[in-house]
């Protein structure tokens, strides 16, 4: 066992396609929030967040003595992956004539590996804790998952499960298993009706089909809350409550912001407890450390893809946003910094680009996968799926389990979420002193840490130098709907990155980045885009 400070989380065994290590806070401390990096067959590798998010409470016995604290959780994930699925048995001996392998589970360990069971293997013993899932986006790689997270409701049960969840006991809630979506209320129109969410979720175009899910609307600029009650005496309950009603708020800390550009359904959140903003899909760089020393093997360099459906003066727009707001909350830590003491400050000085992520003691383990394992695929395009040849989405084979079989019932109320009007606090200058914290950005895909402002500034760089022409590029294979693409890439060219964007800080990451997008997205960016705002930047 590994103890990880809130949780004892057991060896990840080389069977498993999911990894997992803890984030950190912006003063190097262990968070409750995690990066789950998946092995998938499509050559995605999505990132999922997961925040363990706790409200500690104190129940009295009838004496008045206090007893042991107990606590209320929930479990926020930031998207949900691929719905990867293998089988977990590992060969025990052969029979007797030697010609019979016997496969068997080993002990503790799931019978198959998808999100819900490693989730349970790792953060969520025994699966009593309930979840969310904040959705960046709407494509493939990000929601198959939620599929995974619905569990079969026992029919002996069945009268447990109210959707009028707001007025269950915490142990009557903690078995609820479908989980609550959060996706944008920026165009909703985008995904609903379910029609709307296969086309644009691009199933089709690896054969699949999306899953079906209740979807809780996320209104921008919001924190989000879980609010329950405990409820006296109720007759579904498995052991008796307290007589006394109690309201239970659960704060999460995470803002989401509409940030349509790489879909109009695109949405960002920020954690006040880590300092950290992430832009799902938005933008990310080619590779990291995580990629570069993944356990299955390096993975190839992953260019941002934008399909038809993208809006590059979208995205320019919210890049705009998401740098005001990284700069107000850089300042708001600034402030902060100032009233922490020195072996503090010291702590945050070291962190690096990479320093708030803490690897899994055992991540170095053997690139030795007893399940088949994803092609190494070029992320450039050039091998991109098509759909099948009947032109009809199929659901995946093999070990994969049904994505369709996500809705029940019994879904969480949408009045179990509280969207909380978040007010921007104002900027003002800041300190020549020693180097304060600063907010990170993470992305659904490669990118876990970078410094916030620097990588929107030198992402918004490298696109204003496309649509001046000035990245070396290349064309790539046709989208599945036949649209031309494009890939943009400073590897393209000889002689490496340029002076100037090496000295110029705010720039650091312009040469990390790469594009593949349709002809179509580039052209129409030039046109909407004022021309004074491409072709030359203040930076």
């Amino acid at each position: 066992m590994i103890e990880e400070g809130f949780f004892c989380l057991p060896d990840i065994p080389d069977s498993c396609p999911f990894t997992i290590s803890r984030l950190l806070t912006p003063s190097g401390e262990a968070s409750a929030s995690w990066l789950i990096r998946e092995h998938d067959q499509y050559g995605e590798y999505p990132h999922i967040y997961a925040k363990v998010c706790t409200s500690p409470r104190r129940q009295e016995d009838d004496d008045g003595c206090p007893e042991k604290p107990a606590a209320h959780k929930v479990i926020v994930l930031s998207d949900t992956g691929c719905a990867t699925e293998t089988l977990n048995t590992k060969l025990q001996r052969c029979d007797a004539d030697g010609l019979n392998e016997i496969y068997s589970t080993p002990p503790g360990e799931p019978r198959r590996w998808n999100l819900r069971t490693f989730l349970e293997y790792t953060i969520n013993p025994g699966g009593q804790t309930p979840y969310v899932v904040i959705t960046t986006h709407c494509h493939y790689d990000h929601i198959l998952g939620i599929g995974k997270l619905m569990k079969p409701t026992p029919p002996a049960r069945a009268r447990c499960f109210s959707p009028k969840t707001r007025h269950m006991s915490h142990e009557q809630l903690s078995r609820v298993t479908t989980p609550t979506v959060l996706t944008s209320s920026h165009d909703k129109s985008f995904v609903t009706p379910y029609a709307n969410l296969q086309r644009h979720s691009l199933s089709s175009s690896v054969g699949l089909y999306a899953p079906r899910y209740a979807i809780t609307w996320a209104e921008d600029l919001s924190e989000v809350q879980w609010h329950f009650s405990d409820t006296s005496k109720d007759s579904d309950s498995v052991a008796p409550v307290s007589s006394i009603s109690t309201s239970i708020s659960i704060s999460s800390r995470i803002t989401v912001l509409h940030t349509p550009g790489h879909t109009p359904d695109s949405m960002s959140w920020y954690d006040a407890d880590l300092a950290l903003v992430c832009v799902g899909d938005s933008f990310y760089v080619k590779e990291t450390d995580e990629t570069r020393k993944a356990p299955w093997g390096p993975e190839p360099p992953m260019p941002t893809m934008f399909d038809v459906e993208s809006d590059l003066a979208d995205l320019w727009r919210s890049m705009q946003r998401l740098l005001h707001f990284a700069r107000a909350r850089n300042e708001e830590l600034e402030r902060e910094r100032e009233c922490e003491p020195e072996p503090e400050r010291n702590v945050i000085e070291r962190l690096s680009d990479h320093g708030m992520l803490l690897r899994q003691p055992n991540a170095k383990r053997e690139q030795a996968w007893p399940w088949r394992s994803a092609p190494c695929q070029s992320q450039t395009g050039f091998d991109y799926p098509h759909p099948p040849s009947d032109g009809q989405g199929r659901l995946p084979k093999a070990l994969f389990l049904h994505a369709r079989n996500t809705t029940t019932e019994h879904d969480v109320d949408d009045d179990d979420w509280i969207l909380v009007d978040l007010v921007v606090q104002g900027t003002s200058s800041r300190s020549a002193s020693s180097p304060p914290p600063r907010v990170r950005l993470a992305a659904a895909h490669t990118t876990v840490t970078l410094d916030a402002e620097a990588a929107i500034l030198s992402f918004r760089e490298f696109i204003a130098r496309i649509l001046r022409d000035e990245v070396p590029k290349q064309r790539a294979k046709e989208g599945y709907r036949g649209e031309e693409r494009w890939f943009f890439d400073f590897a393209l060219q000889e002689g490496g990155e340029p002076e100037h964007d090496i000295q110029n800080g705010n720039l650091r990451y312009v040469h990390s980045y790469s594009v593949l997008a349709p002809l179509q997205v580039i052209e129409l960016g030039r046109r909407k885009i004022p021309r004074e705002a491409w072709m030359k930047l203040e930076v």
